[in-house]
């Protein structure tokens, strides 16, 4: 019982200064470890106050693998965002972890040799005012020649989606920040670079953008979103589209949301641009829900939001992102669904046969 009492101590997250909606967890990697794969759980560690401490643990054992000291190292502040891993040379192993500030620090820490390198300062979003708490995702995408920027010098390129609240009105923001794959960030990326997509332009609207505008988006170093309350449940990325929950909030200061209804917004990953004939629309509001897809006996994929009780449908037929336009999609089918994954490229070869 003790030992239960102490794990459930090491893995709870920092108690924020508002009311936290979504769950943060340790993050399940696989990581290159004294020459072989192992499976670890990566988590951020309290020490003391402002004394924080990046922890890899053996999934199998629970034993501490490694650890590095966040302050030590440069990291100042707190850090309510889990860690998010990447596989740099696709070797099915993450080599580089990134880690998000309540600030809006944006670090990329090495994993080479197992041991923690030292991290690199990508963005620095401070200049937002906003309270980050929680790291979507990070995606590896490669948007065709014929619709990326002549700006982008690797087709290849890290899709970091994160979230911050507005400290007065409640409400997230979402950000979605770009950075090119093998090549180093040649500046820390600042939130004033970024391309504010709360509202559409009517020429966007009416269809009117031509393959230079969307070009020109996309040479940003990213976008911003504001929703309309606060993220409900994780957002999630399907086929090229994000889908995010947003509950209103009546109350930042007390706490109280309207749990009623909520709003769920549809974007596409790289522009924010609308994919369904709305950008967000009205859905019930399940307590501890998560967003997941469903098989429908006619072969149809369909989006629903459910809990350990109950499930709501919320897109019928989903639409995937496709290569012939900037803003072209396509019914998404599972006799289609998920095409190629890469899983691993392994460099080294041996004892194959």
């Amino acid at each position: 019982m003790k030992a239960l009492l102490l794990l459930l101590t090491l893995f709870s997250p920092v108690v924020a200064a508002w009311c936290p909606l979504l769950p943060n967890h340790p993050v399940r990697v696989t990581i290159n470890h004294a020459e072989q794969k192992r499976q670890a759980d990566a988590y951020i560690r309290t020490l003391a106050v402002d004394a924080l401490r990046l922890q890899l643990v053996a999934a199998d054992t629970g034993y501490d693998l490694s650890g590095l000291d966040l302050s030590a190292a440069g990291i100042q502040g707190s850090i309510q965002a889990r860690p998010l891993a990447e596989d740099a040379n696709l070797d099915g192993a993450a080599d580089h972890f990134w880690l998000v500030t309540s600030t809006g620090e944006v670090w990329r820490v090495p994993w080479q040799q197992s041991q923690f390198g030292q991290p690199l300062l990508m963005a620095d979003l401070s200049d937002a005012g906003l309270h980050f708490h929680t790291a979507v995702t990070l995606i590896r995408a490669r948007l065709p020649s014929q619709l990326a920027p002549m700006s982008w010098q690797n087709l290849e390129q890290h899709q970091l989606l994160l979230l911050g609240t507005e400290p007065d009105s409640g409400q997230d923001v979402l950000f979605s920040l770009r950075f090119p794959v093998g090549g180093r960030q040649p500046y820390v990326m600042k939130s004033s670079q970024l391309v504010d997509r709360t509202t559409l332009s009517d020429a966007e609207l009416r269809q009117q953008y031509s393959a230079a505008d969307w070009r020109v988006l996309l040479s940003a170093a990213g976008w911003r979103l504001r929703l309309s309350g606060r993220v409900s449940s994780l957002p999630t990325v399907i086929a090229g589209v994000i889908y995010a929950p947003a509950i209103i909030v009546k109350d930042a200061k007390s706490c109280q949301f309207d749990k009623t209804e909520q709003q769920l917004y549809a974007v596409q990953l790289y522009t924010a641009s609308q994919i369904y004939p709305k950008r967000s629309w009205a859905i019930p509001y399940l307590e501890q829900a998560a967003l997941r897809i469903r098989e429908q006996p006619d072969k149809r994929l369909i989006l629903v939001l459910a809990d350990e009780r109950q499930s709501v449908a919320l897109v019928d037929t989903l639409l995937k992102i496709t290569t012939d336009c900037h803003q072209c999609t396509a019914p998404l089918t599972l006799d289609k669904f998920p095409l190629w994954q890469r899983l691993a490229t392994y460099r080294d070869e041996r004892g194959a046969f």
